[in-house]
């Protein structure tokens, strides 16, 4: 973590990678509570012993995750996919479903939504062929979400609906809350906010029934995504301040990071600068721990920005500064480009 750039101290250990929030209330749970794989991959089927090749492809799985906590995503779905190809190989199932499930959190982020399509109607098809009912309900809303945000809102809602169903009728109450969390979101896309509202809120109560503070985080940051859109700063404060301090208390550091970026826009918005900036030093803090360069560089464009809207213009060029050096080390033209810029602008208005 020595590569020189601004720093502030860190004051709690982190356990997760940033991913998406909306994302991040399906797939997220089960990373946050750090499941070992052995259990994860428990009661396989057609593996052939353990050995060589199957402790390579748990290396594998394992490193892929290193590698998405570090920002580095395109190298973690590669070494994903060696893995994947290994179990495949050893007729492992279960691991194949495991493997998928990351590989989708990933193509997603990236953009690369025909592939989190394709993974996760695979992960739905072992969930099924196993009885799996949280990995069903898992799938179906995965799938659904990626269908939604590709248009299919009739075929989300479908699968939706059948995950909703399937949690209610097995009284998977983390189900149910997932579940209710795509409808959500399903509502909010079609501008529905009430109906978006109450599906939260039934998340809520699901998720504290289900003792997962994960999940519930989640919603909690919806909540204050959904308000924050009507422009009603007060609840969105509210709703994101308590996921902030549900994040905290549980190191549950992706819905920490949801809850700063949707306090220092209320912050800024409200010219409270101070509060923005030191929000946006925690988050410093947790990119620096997890040295997530991406995530790092976003963060000092974000206060570097911060600082200037205050008129700290000093604070601001070294911040801007710090995030050049980070780009270019990154091999980010474009973001140095862009950085360079912003920073020629604020020098020219101050003459």
């Amino acid at each position: 973590m020595g590569r020189g750039f601004i720093r502030s101290s860190s004051r709690w250990p982190l356990a997760i990678a940033i991913v998406p929030v909306w994302i991040y209330t399906i797939i997220g749970t089960a990373q946050a509570q750090s499941i070992p794989l052995q259990q994860k991959l428990r009661n396989p089927i057609n593996v052939a012993p353990p050995g060589t090749e199957r402790d390579q492809a748990d290396q594998w799985l394992q490193e892929g995750r290193r590698l998405e906590e570090s920002g580095r995503l395109r190298e973690a779905i590669a070494t994903w996919q060696k893995a994947l190809d290994r179990y495949q190989a050893l007729g492992d199932v279960p691991a194949q479903g495991i493997v998928y499930t990351y590989l989708g959190g990933a193509y997603w982020a990236t953009g690369r939504l025909t592939e989190a399509e394709d993974v996760f109607r695979r992960r739905l098809a072992i969930a099924r062929d196993r009885g799996d009912q949280h990995g069903q309900i898992y799938a179906l809303n995965s799938l659904g979400r990626v269908l939604l945000q590709r248009g299919g809102v009739r075929s989300a809602q479908a699968l939706f609906d059948e995950a909703l169903n399937f949690a209610l009728s097995t009284q998977n109450r983390q189900g149910e809350a997932q579940s209710r969390d795509s409808l959500g979101l399903l509502a909010f896309s079609q501008r529905d906010y009430q109906k978006a509202a109450d599906h939260y809120q039934q998340s809520l109560r699901a998720s504290r029934r289900a003792g997962d503070p994960v999940m519930e985080a989640a919603t909690l940051n919806l909540l204050g995504q959904l308000y924050q859109t009507q422009a009603n700063g007060g609840e969105a404060s509210k709703y994101y301040g308590l996921a902030m301090r549900l994040s905290r208390l549980n190191r549950d550091r992706t819905n920490q990071i949801t809850a700063i970026d949707g306090l220092v826009r209320i912050f800024n918005q409200r010219q409270s600068y101070r509060q923005a900036v030191e929000l946006l030093k925690e988050r410093l803090d947790i990119a620096q721990f997890r040295e997530n360069a991406p995530l790092e560089l976003d963060t000092l464009q974000k206060l570097a920005e911060t600082y200037q809207l205050a008129g700290d213009h000093p604070a601001a060029r070294q911040t801007y500064e710090a995030a050049i050096t980070l780009a270019q080390a990154l091999q980010d033209t474009q973001r140095v480009a862009r950085l360079r810029l912003q920073l020629a602008n604020m020098e020219q208005r101050r003459r």
